[in-house]
């Protein structure tokens, strides 16, 4: 908090004794959140800070300012950044409130509204912002900028993603033993989710709890996380959001303004989106699964629990398509897993 309020009283305030931190609850990161506020009650900025100022934890905060300020550059809907030191890590932000997408499909489903015109609206700004973020944000990007790798490949999308799945979701939460044949299908499927183009920004986390909402705009957080990628896994992240489970007739109606939208910047065959969408749906499924059930299981985090079993239901759905029902064995796994999660979460 020293250090915090050292750029706060460079970035232009009076020093730290006029200010006051309020700390915020993460999800599942390991960064330190908070509020720089004045005593009286005004925001200063929102302040965000790695675990340790120090290795991966560090270079996920340069990340984070590269990527930031790189995006702020070409227009996109992100928070500002006031103030960033390179040392500690911490980075000042443009504060956009407390109000996420995800706590509005939640209040207007309690409301009774379900997804109402309000919500559509939303929608659509936030993909139209997303093909936005999605092709200036590839201009001019450096790979140098990503701290973990500079784009999405076969690679990540077994060892990150599928093995992900298998061994936090299937093994440590399950108890599954690893079926014969599935690395294989693994495999085959990597392969089909990277036959695309792949020259965009991907922002890799791109799901309601990291859309900001204020005055019916929009503002994208965590892109700490970018590379360079195929479009498809951003939306399908978007549409299969275990937090707002659209049902398949609006992921439907979305996808198709998503696809338009592209159009605009690039030309390709709807069909063939479509094709290479359902392979990174599945990936992005099982990296959703996987992460969950390691919060939950490994970190503690109840908050993810309640989740696990609406992102096996889309994963089931999935695999029962025409183009992914060929993957019998995780087919099977996915079936098993919902079952059990069913019966003992």
């Amino acid at each position: 908090m020293r250090e915090a309020g050292r750029i706060a009283a460079h970035h232009g305030d009076e020093g730290q004794n006029s200010l006051h931190f309020q700390e915020i609850s993460a999800d599942g990161s390991l960064r330190g959140f908070f509020r720089i506020m004045e005593r009286t009650g005004e925001t200063v900025c929102f302040g965000v800070c790695p675990e340790k100022p120090e290795g991966i934890a560090l270079a996920e905060a340069h990340a984070a300012m590269a990527i930031g300020h790189h995006l702020s550059r070409q227009g996109i809907q992100v928070p500002e950044i006031l103030a960033a030191d390179q040392q500690s890590g911490l980075i000042l932000f443009e504060d956009c409130g407390d109000i996420r997408l995800h706590d509005i499909v939640v209040a207007e489903k309690k409301d009774g509204r379900g997804f109402s015109d309000r919500l559509e609206g939303l929608y659509n700004q936030v993909i139209a912002g997303l093909v936005r973020m999605q092709w200036f944000g590839g201009q001019e990007f450096e790979r140098s900028w990503c701290y973990d790798t500079p784009e999405y490949d076969p690679e990540l999308m077994i060892k990150r993603e599928s093995e992900y799945f298998l061994h936090a979701f299937w093994g440590d939460l399950i108890g599954g033993e690893v079926p014969p044949g599935i690395t294989e299908e693994f495999y085959e499927i990597a392969a089909h989710a990277a036959n695309g183009f792949s020259t965009l920004f991907l922002h890799r986390d791109f799901q309601s709890r990291n859309i900001m909402v204020g005055d019916e705009k929009v503002w994208f957080i965590d892109f700490q996380g970018g590379r360079i990628g195929p479009p498809g896994y951003d939306i399908a992240s978007l549409l299969i959001d275990p937090y707002s489970s659209l049902d398949e007739l609006q992921q439907e109606k979305l996808l198709h303004n998503y696809i338009g939208l592209l159009q605009q910047h690039i030309h390709f065959e709807g069909r063939d989106f479509l094709r290479q969408y359902d392979y990174l749906a599945l990936q992005r499924n099982l990296q959703i699964i996987g992460a969950f059930a390691f919060l939950y299981n490994k970190r503690g985090k109840l908050f993810f629990k309640r989740y696990i079993i609406p992102a096996l239901a889309q994963l089931c759905r999935l695999l029962n398509t025409d183009a992914l029902r060929p993957y019998a064995i995780l087919r099977g796994v996915a079936a098993e897993g919902l079952a059990l999660a069913k019966k003992h979460l």
